[in-house]
């Protein structure tokens, strides 16, 4: 997860490094308030962000459900057919790699792939 950087800050950091520029975002890097944010997030950046809760919530939750599925001892699963399946819906397309990544630290009880 690129140490766990948020979408809102890879965004803000392109309106800060003046990416896809237009006269709004312009004035925003102008304002003191957004200098000071965007300090803010380059200390936590610099430390690795801390996972949104949803994230860490949905890693337990996948791990359980396919924890369960395996059987005790050889590791194949029991489910119907051998098999055992989940889907993630997000809302942004943005979040789909890192929720990819985050889950396949979990291999081999998650497999995820990206389907969009």
């Amino acid at each position: 997860m690129e140490n766990s950087i948020s979408m809102c800050y890879t965004y803000l950091k392109g309106i800060a490094d003046g990416i896809d520029d237009n006269g709004g975002k312009k004035a925003l890097r102008k304002m003191e308030g957004f200098t000071q944010l965007m300090k803010e997030f380059e200390k936590q950046a610099a430390r690795g962000f801390s996972m949104h809760p949803k994230m860490d919530t949905l890693k337990t939750l996948l791990v359980d459900h396919f924890a369960k599925q395996l059987p005790d001892g050889d590791g194949g699963a029991s489910a119907p057919g051998g098999q055992s399946r989940a889907m993630v819906f997000v809302s942004f397309r943005e979040c789909v790699e890192e929720i990819v990544e985050l889950l396949n630290k979990e291999s081999p009880i998650i497999r995820a792939k990206a389907f969009i």
